[in-house]
């Protein structure tokens, strides 16, 4: 649709090479209104920032001739693809710089009228773009937030199942989780991004993303803490003493996580996370008893910081836990 309308838009104002503004409309349109955001921005900022540097390298440039033309493509290309390679708003820079320097052999009056060409070939696509993103079934990027943070809660729950085996755990399940956790990770990241940037423009009124990918970094980096107390089995006789309580608490949280996946994606009302509590107060009575036993007495300092490395990634779990269930109901409670 934004291609179409853009089309006929530019027939109508006479636009001369409108399939630039076409294919400027098919690029912007994005999955949420966020992204189209970003990216009409990106093109608009690339595409003045190339235009005006190749417009000046035309013009003081003499590129008539191949050897000369060669030496102000370099001139032309070198600079922005530094600038592109640090800043990626302007990636298009180098293209729209090529298409004014090469897309003309007249003086500094062709290069201008290229490069006018360009912004108005860029800026028709962006704004049907952005106004059929807006208008046309838009979707918003909240929605992505929730679901792609309800994938990444999900990961979660599944990865501390295998960490907290503790008898026959597979030494490299928590390593597979972990790199599936850290792509679903940056998926919400990108994603609060865009929700981010709608809100900066009173796009939406949905609650703040950050506090949520907050907490879910917090309990990413807590698995992170278990998998390194679990790299190596935990030693005997502790471990015999842990396994029980550690799958119960295993099961409890991701049962929770799963719940938080789900009541997050349907905007609803989230349990307590009482089971949690119970389960983790287990393992807590397990390692008072271990303590009391002095059962890690006979252990290196290696071993015994693992034992209790895993009960303090736990303690510090319940408390992200309950702070994650305030975020869900946040945004269940949200318009």
């Amino acid at each position: 649709m934004a291609a179409v309308i853009t089309f006929v838009v530019g027939q109508i104002l006479g636009v001369p090479q409108v399939y630039w503004a076409v294919l400027t409309a098919v690029i912007v349109m994005q999955a949420s209104l966020g992204a189209s955001l970003k990216a009409m921005l990106d093109r608009l900022a690339g595409t003045l920032g190339g235009g005006m540097w190749g417009v000046v390298v035309a013009a003081t440039i003499p590129h008539a001739e191949l050897v000369s033309r060669g030496i102000a493509l370099v001139v032309a290309v070198a600079p922005l693809a530094v600038l592109a390679a640090f800043r990626s708003v302007y990636r298009v820079a180098p293209v729209t710089a090529i298409i004014v320097l090469l897309g003309t052999t007249s003086e500094k009056a062709g290069a201008v009228m290229s490069a006018v060409d360009r912004m108005v070939d860029v800026g028709l696509g962006s704004i049907v773009a952005l106004a059929v993103a807006l208008l046309v079934l838009p979707a918003r990027a909240h929605g992505f937030v929730a679901e792609k943070a309800g994938r990444a809660l999900e990961l979660m729950g599944d990865d501390i199942v295998m960490l907290l085996a503790l008898p026959g755990a597979d030494p490299a399940a928590p390593r597979r989780g972990r790199e599936e956790i850290r792509a679903a990770m940056a998926r919400v990241e990108e994603a609060a991004g865009e929700s981010a940037r709608e809100r900066a423009h009173r796009l939406t009124d949905v609650p703040d993303a950050d506090p949520l990918v907050r907490t879910l970094r917090r309990l990413w980096h807590d698995l992170v803490m278990m998998t390194r107390a679990v790299a190596e089995p935990l030693p005997e006789p502790p471990r015999t003493r842990l396994a029980e309580p550690a799958k119960r608490a295993a099961t409890e949280i991701a049962a929770f996580l799963r719940a938080a996946s789900g009541a997050l994606t349907a905007r609803a009302p989230l349990a307590s996370v009482d089971g949690v509590a119970r389960a983790l107060a287990e393992y807590a009575d397990a390692m008072a008893e271990i303590r009391r036993d002095r059962l890690t007495r006979q252990l290196d300092a290696e071993a015994t910081a693992r034992v209790f490395g895993l009960a303090f990634a736990l303690e510090q779990m319940h408390r992200n836990l309950e702070d994650l269930a305030g975020r869900v109901r946040e945004w269940a409670s949200a318009d």
